[in-house]
């Protein structure tokens, strides 16, 4: 028999997961339509609340809130902005993306809220369950798109409130 684990979070939390998504939704469709050239080092970067693309460079504020995730994805050639929508927004993924990013931003809330019980870390259950995912996600589609042998660089991290 399986095993399946529940989750509860307060309905504000989800809704604010889902507002966030709707916004890095329509953030990348803009995006993609005013920026056709490729990232060379794109980070999406989750804080409470909100989930931001884009080169490192201009993320930096994003980038040094706390608690936060983010993922680093660097094929060879870079990425688009549009093929960051399809990644995260394109069938056939995008229920199982949107799954994942919901909970990352619901976990990230939790963690802001309640802080850190001792045992088991929220962050690395987030990690585990919710950003590897969607790293692995993200390293299958850009496989797809540019076929590679040894991806140059990718990973995903995140920073514990300390």
């Amino acid at each position: 028999m399986a095993k399946t684990t529940t989750y509860r979070f307060p309905a504000a939390d989800v809704l604010a997961a889902k507002a966030a998504m709707t916004s890095f939704h329509d953030d990348l469709v803009a995006k993609a339509a005013a920026y056709t050239e490729t990232i060379d080092d794109p980070y999406i970067v989750f804080g409470v609340g909100k989930i931001v693309a884009g080169p490192k460079t201009t993320l930096a504020m994003e980038m040094a809130a706390d608690p936060m995730a983010y993922l680093l994805i660097d094929p060879p050639g870079g990425i688009t902005y549009a093929d960051l929508h399809d990644l995260f927004f394109g069938a056939p993924r995008r229920k199982k993306a949107e799954e994942l990013m919901g909970f990352t931003l619901v976990m990230l809330q939790m963690i802001r809220r309640v802080g850190e019980p001792k045992g088991r870390s929220l962050m690395a259950l987030t990690e585990e369950n919710f950003l590897g995912p969607l790293l692995q996600m993200a390293m299958t589609y850009t496989n797809e798109k540019v076929p590679q042998e040894i991806v140059s660089r990718v990973e995903y991290s995140t920073r514990r409130e300390r």
